[in-house]
């Protein structure tokens, strides 16, 4: 190790000297982990307070640290904490969404008509309801009465407000997941559903613009060399910010907000989808009217 140092420090520029550009050369070979693990306390610096400067040069005058990457895994638990819990319990609603383990059952929506619902219904299904009508209505009976004195009344609006919830839980789910890849915007946060984390990624030039970045890296080398230290402490400030309910400085974003207005309140948050409502009318009607299919 002691050759390899040697051997490197050879170029002079003028903003480093040689000592400063063989250390940053050291660095970009085998990165800033290793080096402040392995090879820093080898260099020769007289005090940690010259190992800080060392390093704090090769961040910001330099500019090193920034092909090389920390990267953090996350999982459904750790993720549900950077939403705002609200009345409804958000966080455990967000956990049981990302682990893909969550039953919300059919409780949650009332069948209901109403005419515009007609507007939905395609020409297939329509044909059906008209021969229903035509087959069984009374004397001077119009269509939108026939619907609403028997069955058909109740088969509509069920299928109906069955597709509209589904869309509702697909709209949720949608606003967990931008949630999700919002506030872990900072390190490229891409849920995974195979593993079921979050897998990201940061530059250590990144990492380092940390407000209290500088005196993390003072107190870890004072203490030893581990550059690992310097990264859990600069974790564990992020966490302490997301708790507080405020934005991460290098990590993380403000904690996500749903509205719960719209989703548990108002309802119908979703955009229903015409072709599964009409898949689910026709099997409501096929149950129903089966002659007349």
């Amino acid at each position: 190790m002691k050759n390899l140092i040697r051997k490197i420090l050879k170029e002079e520029t003028p903003d480093f000297n040689k000592f400063e550009m063989g250390a940053f050369k050291i660095i970009d070979r085998v990165g800033i982990e290793k080096f402040i693990d392995g090879y820093l306390k080898h260099m020769g610096i007289e005090d940690y307070e010259k190992e800080v400067e060392l390093i704090w040069k090769y961040l910001k005058d330099y500019d090193g640290g920034c092909d090389e990457y920390i990267n953090f895994v996350l999982d459904a638990p750790e993720m549900s904490y950077m939403f705002y819990d609200g009345d409804y319990g958000i966080q455990n609603l967000v956990k049981g969404f990302l682990e893909d383990d969550y039953d919300y059952g059919f409780d949650g929506y009332e069948c209901y008509y109403d005419e515009y619902q007609l507007n939905y219904i395609n020409e297939e299904n329509m044909k059906i309801i008209i021969k229903i009508y035509e087959s069984q209505k009374e004397e001077d009976e119009t269509l939108r009465d026939f619907i609403i004195n028997g069955e058909l009344e109740s088969i509509i609006g069920c299928a109906y407000s069955s597709s509209q919830h589904a869309a509702d839980i697909d709209a949720l789910h949608q606003d967990f997941l931008d949630g999700v890849h919002e506030v872990t915007d900072k390190i490229d946060g891409k849920w995974d559903w195979d593993t079921h984390t979050l897998k990201g990624r940061i530059s250590v030039c990144d990492i380092m613009n940390h407000e209290d970045a500088l005196s993390i890296l003072e107190e870890s080398l004072e203490h030893g060399y581990r550059w690992e230290d310097v990264v859990d402490t600069i974790v564990n400030k992020e966490w302490e910010d997301v708790w507080a309910g405020n934005e991460g400085d290098v990590l993380f974003g403000e904690p996500v907000s749903i509205n719960e207005y719209k989703h548990f309140r108002y309802g119908s948050a979703g955009t229903l989808d015409r072709q599964e409502f009409n898949e689910e009318l026709n099997i409501r009607l096929y149950d129903e009217y089966s002659s007349f299919m």
